[in-house]
Formats: structure tokens, C-alpha cells, sequence
């Protein structure tokens, strides 16, 4: 869908805010039929110097074929609702309908762009199309004073914007899809790093543990070494106090006193 500009000159003002929303803006959507063809409402709407309860407009024209055109700035206010109140809060569709206004049986080029602005505005102004209060035909608004939008299936139009609303943004899935490929390589660093401090820990858990086994070798050949060396010392002094030991004391100076005659 193109929306092409094609702004009137006279019969629109300027919204003003009403208590019941934050600020002077769109809230609502109303929709309507031309009871004619695009290029008569166009004129229609760009009568010059008429007196204000004759003044009529909407925002955007949907055509029988492939065009979507622009009559009135979002943030003008249309004269399209038949009340000011509406006037203030709503952007106005109007629908070509080439004179057959009661014909629901349009093309479906027109219900597609009609969806797709649809869309478009419920995305652009954050309305809730899933609420049903957001959108009035012209005639429920004038309680029936009016058969506008006619035949209009504005069910349809409904219908197929939420399917576009629901439809994923192939820019939005690229820009998902880049961002989960940039985690899932942020996710593998980070595992690399666990791997790597797992390995680290484990190659000081096992020098730990060679430690702790040569520490406790050690200590054991050191207890062993000082059970020999008090054997040892048990022996000698068991030797000291033997008749050998004091024999050979005594055989050890004699000979001694015969080399120094």
C-alpha cells in the first residue's frame, strides 16, 4: 500500500483535546463510503468558503482500485463523524463504492489497502485492535440517521489488518535473527571460558592431590627413617654395655700403650 498526498485546502481545523484521552490526538477509527467515486469526493471535500455546519472531510480515500490517497493531516481534524467529539479523537477512511454504496461486494484490491491503513494507523497510534470500541461506522455514531458506510464489509477490513498486525516483520526477524546468532557465539565464548577454568581446576586438583600423596610418602619415610635410627641407637647402647664392648675397650689400649713403648 502507497498512500499518495493529495491534501484539500479548506473544510478541516485543528483537534482539540477532550478530558477523557492525555492529549489532542488519534484514538479511534470511523469508517465510511464515497456513495460515488474518489476524484467527486475529493471535490466535494475542497469546497471553498462554506459555513461550518456545511464543512465535510475525512482523512483518507481508498479507491475501487490500487490507490490510497490523503486528504486531511493525521493531527487535522476531519469533519467526517457528524459530531465534534468524534471529530476530535478519530481518523475518517472513506470508501470508493463507484455510486453502489449498499454493495458489500467491492474489489479486493480495496479491502486489502483498506486493511493495510488500517493496520497502519492502529500500529502508527498505538490503537488496540483487538478492541472493538476503537472503530465506529458513520451511522452508529448518528444512530442511524445515516446508512454510511453502506454495504461496507468493515468486518473484513478488521479482520485481515489484525492478520497483518500479527504478521511477522521480515526487517524484525532479521534483526531477531542477528541478535540470537550474536548470543548463541556469546553463549559458545562463555562455555569455551567454563571449559577451559573446569580444565584449569582440574589439573590443580590433581597436582593437589600428587602433592598430598608425596607429602604423605615423605611423612612416612621419615617416621620410618626415625624408627631405624632409634634402633639403632638402642643397639649401640646395648653394645656399649656388653663384656665385647668393654673387652675390646680394654684390648684397644693395651695395644695402644705397646706401640708407644
Amino acid at each position: 500500500m502507497t498512500i499518495t498526498p493529495h491534501l484539500i485546502q479548506n473544510n478541516f481545523g485543528t483537534r482539540k483535546k477532550r478530558i477523557e484521552f492525555p492529549s489532542a490526538g488519534v484514538y479511534r477509527i470511523v469508517f465510511h463510503t464515497m456513495a460515488g467515486n474518489a476524484v467527486n469526493c475529493y471535490g466535494w471535500f475542497n469546497r471553498p468558503n462554506l459555513p461550518s455546519n456545511q464543512k465535510s472531510s475525512a482523512h483518507y480515500g481508498v479507491w475501487l482500485t490500487d490507490k490510497v490517497e490523503q486528504y486531511v493531516d493525521d493531527m487535522g481534524k476531519a469533519y467526517h463523524a457528524g459530531q465534534d467529539w468524534w471529530n476530535d479523537i478519530s481518523i475518517g477512511i472513506e470508501f470508493e463504492d463507484g455510486g453502489n454504496y449498499k454493495d458489500s461486494v467491492r474489489t479486493p484490491t480495496l479491502y486489502e489497502n483498506g486493511a493495510q491503513l488500517v493496520a497502519y494507523l492502529c500500529k502508527k497510534y498505538n490503537i488496540d485492535i483487538n478492541n472493538k470500541d476503537n472503530f465506529a461506522l458513520h451511522r452508529d455514531i448518528l444512530n442511524g440517521k445515516v446508512e454510511c458506510p453502506g454495504g461496507l464489509d468493515t468486518n473484513r477490513i478488521i479482520k485481515r489488518a489484525k492478520e497483518i498486525l500479527n504478521q511477522e516483520d521480515p526487517a524484525m526477524i532479521a534483526e531477531l535473527q542477528a541478535k540470537i546468532t550474536s548470543l548463541e557465539q556469546h553463549v559458545q565464548n562463555l562455555e569455551a571460558v567454563v571449559t577451559a577454568k573446569e580444565v584449569k581446576i582440574s589439573e590443580l586438583t590433581n597436582e593437589s592431590a600428587l602433592n598430598a600423596q608425596a607429602l604423605e610418602v615423605a611423612s612416612e619415610a621419615l617416621k620410618q627413617a626415625t624408627e631405624a635410627n632409634q634402633t639403632l641407637q638402642s643397639h649401640i647402647e646395648e653394645y656399649e654395655g656388653s663384656v665385647f664392648y668393654k673387652l675390646s675397650v680394654i684390648f684397644q689400649k693395651w695395644i695402644k700403650s705397646k706401640r708407644s713403648e
